[in-house]
């Protein structure tokens, strides 16, 4: 790192972050611990999920792009009063 740079993270602070901000293909989801998959709501536990996927609902990013210059004035204008 240089002497005039600062190194800021943006992120979603959930395990599954990544999956929101990029998306997911369909996939299978079987269970990890047991037999079978069952969730309230479900007519009968199942031994797999076939995902469709998730679109990808990016934030983090867009963010940072948006306000990058806000974002740098404002570290410069807190960093000078240090």
């Amino acid at each position: 790192m240089g002497k005039n740079k600062i190194v800021m993270y943006l992120a979603h602070g959930v395990k599954y972050g990544t999956y929101l901000e990029l998306g997911t293909k369909p996939h299978v989801i079987r269970p990890k611990n047991k037999k079978a998959l069952y969730w309230r709501g479900a007519a009968h536990p199942v031994k797999k999920v076939n995902h469709p996927g998730t679109k990808a609902r990016p934030v983090v990013l867009p963010t940072a792009k948006k306000y990058k210059g806000k974002i740098k004035q404002a570290l410069a204008k807190w960093w000078a009063m240090q």
